[in-house]
């Protein structure tokens, strides 16, 4: 079997072994209607090729944290303007909200811990999705009739789940790796 082979077996059997024991924990509470923003974080994480690193799970952390921020400031625009202006609504979400968030995220705190701008967007598209459109009140989105502030730690939760779920994936497969992956002799 080549080395990439066996490095996706061990990936595969870390993955098929965090997602039985997380997914079968998390099927047991009410969180697990909402499990998938979780795997949205996995998604980001892997993607970055971050490997084990608590820094980068941190910075997608307190990033994403901005972005429940930056989609409460969508949600009051929408509360706010879009009863007399849907069109200027538009504007200042799309237009100025989402500029200003690119700016402040890429130009002012890129080189700090609130500068990841991919778990700053899912922050935000969450924010939106829990609380609902047009208007923010409750029972609009997928949260629910869910106080905002359970709304907003269960968001909190999930990506934490998805980094929690990903290191897992990379410590069992690192486990394997040595056991499945043997060195080719050095001539």
């Amino acid at each position: 079997m080549s080395k990439v082979r066996n490095i996706g077996t061990c990936i595969g059997i870390g993955g098929g072994i965090t997602a039985f024991i997380l997914c079968t924990l998390a099927g047991f509470t009410p969180m697990i209607q909402w499990l998938w923003v979780g795997f949205l974080s996995m998604i980001i994480y892997f993607a970055t090729g971050s490997h084990k690193s608590f820094s980068m799970a941190g910075k997608m952390i307190l990033s994403f944290l901005c972005g429940l921020i930056w989609g409460q400031l969508s949600n009051l625009i929408w509360f706010y303007v879009f009863p007399v202006n849907p069109v200027l609504t538009a504007f200042l979400d799309f237009g100025v909200l989402v500029g200003l968030l690119l700016w402040v995220h890429l130009s002012l705190l890129v080189k700090t811990p609130f500068g990841f701008v991919p778990t700053v967007f899912l922050g935000l598209a969450m924010t939106i999705a829990f609380f609902g459109r047009p208007f923010p009140f409750q029972g609009h989105g997928l949260m629910g009739s869910l106080p905002p502030i359970k709304g907003v730690g269960l968001l909190i939760a999930y990506v934490v789940f998805g980094l929690l779920f990903s290191f897992m994936i990379e410590y069992i497969a690192g486990a394997l790796a040595p056991k499945i992956i043997r060195q080719e002799p050095q001539q």
